[in-house]
């Protein structure tokens, strides 16, 4: 992985470094410490330089995020035929009839 330890699925900046630390990903997720240090980091489980995290550990951290969240229910797959915007939100439709709205969509390819 060529990123750091802050790029990673959850909402919480040190979710990944809380979560390399031994916390569980239901008590890091979205939470910050009170006085709002960074949690320290294991050596073995990130890199020196970039604060880069093994594999390992970021593939643990996207499943418990993936889980926690219920993110294998609300993913979608399909072609996306259509994007409708609207005032508050943007109307997709998909390939094989499914339609459904949205605050923002995101583009990759």
């Amino acid at each position: 992985l060529r990123s750091s330890a802050g790029f990673h699925l959850d909402l919480s900046e040190d979710s990944l470094r809380r979560f390399g630390a031994g916390a569980s990903a239901a008590g890091a997720s979205g939470r910050r410490n009170k006085n709002k240090k960074k949690v320290s980091l294991p050596p073995s489980n990130f890199s020196n330089d970039y604060e880069r995290p093994k594999l390992e550990l970021f593939n643990e951290h996207c499943d418990a995020i993936i889980e926690q969240y219920n993110l294998e229910n609300r993913h979608a797959r399909g072609t996306v035929t259509e994007l409708v915007p609207s005032d508050d939100h943007v109307r997709v439709c998909v390939d094989g009839g499914g339609v459904g709205g949205v605050p923002r969509v995101y583009i990759a390819s």
